[in-house]
């Protein structure tokens, strides 16, 4: 086994197992963005608008980190799979 090789199979050994989760992981993320701006938020409280405004930041982070760790996932396949061929 050359060294080249050795990097691909070591990342799908190591990482190939993770990608329906990570894209499981966005998929969530994207619906539950989607459903907290669909919602019809009620009349509030000053405070309670203040933690409407927490939560559809926090979901709006979590989509994007989902994103960032699927693109990361990707580019570290694409990485691997370009050095087994070298």
């Amino acid at each position: 086994m050359n060294a080249p090789n050795s990097t691909a199979e070591d990342w799908r050994r190591h990482y190939s197992g993770l990608e329906p989760q990570v894209r499981d992981l966005l998929r969530m993320a994207e619906i539950a963005r989607f459903y907290v701006h669909e919602v019809d938020w009620p009349s509030a409280t000053e405070e309670q608008h203040r933690e409407i405004e927490r939560v559809l930041f926090m979901v709006g982070k979590l989509e994007n980190m989902a994103k960032d760790l699927e693109q990361a996932s990707d580019q570290a396949f694409q990485t691997a799979r370009g050095k087994s061929a070298a």
